[in-house]
């Protein structure tokens, strides 16, 4: 036997004392791989009732006390027709099938109290991908097919998950259409609540309501989907899910940065405080240094997103220039060098010399600049040398 069905058959004398806690550790941490055909079944049925749970209206609002609908006849016995042929399945019943979804039910919801009435909290400790069930996704994905609208955006809601455990998304009309055959208002309005509470906050939430274009696939500009990125906090503080390219990350997408290189160089003879670094500015973008065609590229573009590299990039123009600006000026008033001691405080971030010419310091940068030593051993060699020498220095004068 594994170590998980031995985890699931433990977790029945377990958690709350039921069979029920091992049934739910089948569509939890056993959600995915392949199990024996009676165990696949029972997952089944448990994955089954929390779809079920998880679309009940108002579920994070206090309703996730409320029984879970039982399914339909036909499909109860369509149920009881797939059950495997092992022992003690020719007393399955719709009835019984009726008193084991009370009883998941009972089991869930005291998990849900023990967790302070937490219901986003339990399904995430159960698996992930219960969170998103009946829930509104905001998507926006690249169109690279369309230069002059390279974004897509989509809403969708998930209402099933498959047997991998793999959400199932579904455009978010469909749920309109699917109301509509069952004529069941109440639902429809618990899904698209999110939505509503995030117009209140959201202009650009606000126009895809009232145009009904939030019900349809649109190809976007980029200022298009900068003003969607921008908004983000406020649509996941409303409730909505968000899935954005990956280059979005830590919610910023990358931006380039005045990369300033001190080197020691091969040339220096002079030893002591007063040998000179050799300064140079440019711009880079993940550490990678721009061509002079790529910088122009970026400053002359008034678009919030630029594709470059590969990548979209968010570009802050105007201190991006005027870090450029002071740097160069930096290097000019400079060319024969650095002084050694205020490189290294240049390295260790600091704000004065020429790093405070012309009243620009590192702050006003907001992050733009970078400091490297090119020959990173050597630069470090001349001041293990110095720290050496002020040592002997004061041995002699002790």
């Amino acid at each position: 036997m594994s170590a998980k069905l031995e985890k699931a058959l433990r977790a029945t004398h377990a958690d709350e004392g039921s069979a029920t806690a091992a049934l739910l550790h089948l569509a939890g941490e056993m959600a995915d791989g392949d199990l024996p055909a009676d165990l696949a079944w029972w997952r089944h049925l448990v994955r089954e009732f929390i779809m079920q749970f998880c679309q009940v209206p108002g579920l994070r609002e206090g309703a996730w006390q409320n029984p879970v609908q039982l399914p339909a006849q036909p499909l109860l016995d369509q149920w009881i027709q797939e059950a495997p042929p092992v022992q003690g399945m020719e007393y399955l019943t719709p009835a019984s099938l009726a008193v084991l979804w009370q009883d998941l039910h009972r089991t869930l919801a005291a998990r849900i109290v023990a967790a302070g009435n937490d219901v986003e909290a339990v399904l995430r400790e159960l698996h992930p991908v219960w969170r998103m069930v009946g829930r509104v996704t905001l998507h926006l994905a690249e169109n690279k097919r369309d230069p002059q609208r390279p974004f897509a955006f989509i809403a969708t809601y998930t209402h099933r998950v498959n047997a991998r455990s793999e959400p199932q998304h579904q455009p978010l009309a469909r749920a309109l259409q699917d109301s509509a055959g069952r004529n069941d208002r109440s639902a429809l309005q618990t899904l698209l609540e999110p939505l509503n509470a995030a117009s209140k906050r959201s202009a650009l939430v606000q126009q895809l309501i009232a145009s009904k274009r939030v019900f349809q696939a649109l190809a976007w500009e980029p200022a298009e989907a900068f003003a969607f990125l921008q908004e983000i906090p406020v649509f996941e503080e409303s409730g909505l899910l968000v899935k954005v390219p990956d280059w979005w990350q830590g919610r910023r997408p990358p931006s380039p940065q005045v990369q300033v290189t001190l080197d020691a160089g091969d040339k220096q003879s002079t030893v002591g405080a007063q040998v000179l670094l050799s300064f140079n500015v440019n711009v880079a973008l993940g550490g990678e240094p721009l061509t002079r065609e790529e910088i122009d590229k970026i400053l002359a573009s008034d678009a919030p997103l630029i594709s470059l590299r590969g990548k979209w990039i968010e570009p802050d123009r105007e201190r991006l220039q005027q870090a450029l600006n002071h740097w160069h000026r930096a290097e000019a008033a400079n060319r024969d060098g650095v002084p050694f001691h205020e490189g290294l405080r240049w390295l260790a971030g600091w704000q004065g010399g020429a790093a405070a010419a012309d009243g620009v310091t590192l702050d006003d940068t907001g992050g733009l600049v970078s400091f490297m030593a090119g020959d990173a051993s050597a630069v470090c060699s001349r001041a293990c040398g110095l720290k050496r020498r002020g040592l002997a220095a004061a041995r002699r004068q002790d």
